[in-house]
């Protein structure tokens, strides 16, 4: 993140803007950390946190219609913040910084925020007749009415200093499958509708104000997967002016050229770093030493944050592969008999047909069960016992080696003493507690926020925002929750203190409890 970019110098706490506003508090939970977050999955609660965010931090109103993409505000200042400093090294004036924003979407991200913090003028363009009008009233709603919005791009007759658009962007494939669920709405822009902001159409256009307009600068945003011999020729053709022209050419400068095209060769290196394939790595590795000898007879200024291309001067092939994960559950019963682990490779199993070795390491809890499959694909275990079992799987071939860690917690129905929002004792070699306030009266919402000492082991598995709470793998010591119970009418923080005493001891039956007393706080 960009050392100016206000998130990181003061980013969001969670559980104060949960506070404040009612109708993000409904989209948070409780992470293992004990702390309040927000719940990124949900739409509804992308768009409320970002029109927050707009107004806690920039003082902006706006409304983000349901079923468009929400943009996501810390990386689009970002991005702003880049092109800032891209305008600073060509020493322009505020008066003569005029930017487009190419697909601007009824929020107008850039244009609200270039104008507001910078002052800069901005065309907003767009294909969709319904979100220019929604950007146009929070344009309005923010006294920003004289920023330029247009249905089709009329930029011909203007010298622009920059060029932005709106990331991300799709393939047809693509935009079906992730965004299917918001295609029964009216804007034309939608990627099930426009198949997204199209690679080409965007890159095309770029392009056109790049080579054919006298630009004082100009970006191209990083391209999600786009195909490798079109970002070889942009490189190539870069590359090409570079040599040719070497500064001849009518509004080019051969240093700010070199920089753009060291920061480019940069997003290249982002996007095929740690890549299966190493011709798209060799294809650029050989652009870069035409860089490099390039570099040597020219001084050239880079842009703070990107030094000569270094991310594809130390790209390779990686060895590192985290291209998968393991299924299998978290918690069972001593009601199944048998449970199964399988190694899945997510999307790039078609492209790694090279044999893998397998190597599963139960870590802790081989008394729990009968282990089989070690050296295969898919991990059997039978014959179980309550517990808590935590193992790995190690996965190589002769490019790639990845590892994962999974636990699994098996619980006995009668073996778990269940406190009812009660401080519980127990005493090991007991292993189990069911910390219950299902039964707290009007309780609707729950969240369990335990303190810093809680052994991580002790909450494998656990859910922390439903009304049972279950722990297992217990060692001795003095462990607090703060039970946070509400409705739809009460606070986030109406809490009650929950304790949980585990005494060292040699007691050799599984069934003991104490009963204790509710304590409650004001």
């Amino acid at each position: 993140m960009h050392q100016r970019n206000i998130f990181k110098i003061r980013p969001p706490n969670h559980e104060e803007l949960a506070k404040k506003y009612p109708q993000l508090r409904k989209k948070c939970f409780v992470g293992a950390n004990g702390k309040i977050c927000i719940d990124f999955s949900c739409t509804e609660a992308v768009r409320s946190f970002t029109e927050i965010l707009l107004s806690e931090y920039f003082e902006l109103n706006v409304s983000i219609p349901k079923g468009v993409l929400v943009p996501r505000v810390p990386q689009r200042l970002n991005y702003l913040l880049l092109v800032e400093d891209l305008v600073n090294l060509n020493g322009l004036s505020e008066e003569e910084i005029v930017g487009i924003d190419i697909g601007t979407g009824p929020l107008c991200i850039f244009s609200l925020l270039g104008a507001s913090l910078n002052n800069w003028k901005f065309v907003s363009t767009d294909i969709c007749n319904e979100s220019l009008q929604i950007a146009k009233e929070n344009l309005k709603n923010n006294s920003l009415e004289s920023l330029q919005v247009f249905e089709l791009p009329e930029y011909k007759l203007t010298i622009f200093s920059f060029s932005v658009c709106n990331p991300p962007f799709f393939d047809i494939n693509e935009a079906e499958k992730k965004f299917a669920s918001i295609g029964d709405v009216s804007l034309h822009n939608l990627p099930s509708r426009s198949r997204g902001q199209p690679r080409s159409g965007t890159t095309a256009i770029a392009e056109e104000i790049a080579y054919k307009f006298p630009l004082k600068e100009y970006l191209i945003n990083n391209l999600k997967k786009i195909e490798e011999d079109v970002i070889l020729d942009m490189a190539k053709s870069l590359i090409e002016r570079i040599v040719k022209n070497d500064g001849v050419e009518e509004g080019t400068n051969f240093e700010r050229l070199l920089d753009f095209t060291l920061v480019f060769m940069d997003c290249c290196a982002e996007i095929v770093n740690g890549s299966i394939s190493t011709k798209m790595v060799e294809s650029l590795q050989i652009l870069y030493k035409e860089l490099e000898n390039l570099k040597e007879t020219r001084i050239c200024i880079c842009i703070d944050g990107f030094i000569f291309a270094s991310n594809i001067a130390m790209c390779e092939v990686s060895k590192k592969f985290d291209k998968f994960s393991i299924n299998g559950p978290s918690i069972i019963y001593l009601n199944q008999k048998e449970v199964y682990f399988d190694v899945i490779f997510n999307q790039y199993e078609d492209q790694i047909k090279s044999n893998w070795t397998y190597e599963w390491t139960i870590k802790s809890g081989k008394e729990c069960a009968q282990f089989s499959g070690i050296k295969t694909r898919t991990l059997k275990m039978k014959i179980l016992k309550a517990g808590f079992i935590n193992f790995a799987i190690s996965i190589s071939n002769s490019t790639f080696s990845g590892y994962r860690q999974h636990n699994l917690t098996i619980y006995d129905h009668n073996l778990l003493p269940i406190a009812k929002v009660e401080n519980l004792n127990v005493t090991l070699p007991l292993n189990f507690v069911c910390l219950n306030a299902e039964k707290s009266i009007n309780a609707k919402y729950f969240k369990w926020i335990p303190e810093d000492n809680l052994p991580a082991e002790m909450l494998s598995g656990s859910s922390l925002d439903n009304s049972k709470l279950f722990l297992s793998n217990l060692v001795p010591g003095v462990f607090q929750f703060n039970l946070s119970i509400w409705n739809d009418h009460s606070p986030i923080n109406d809490t009650k203190i929950v304790k949980l005493f585990v005494s060292g001891g040699s007691r050799f039956f599984y069934f003991y409890v104490v009963l204790a007393y509710l304590q409650f706080l004001s």
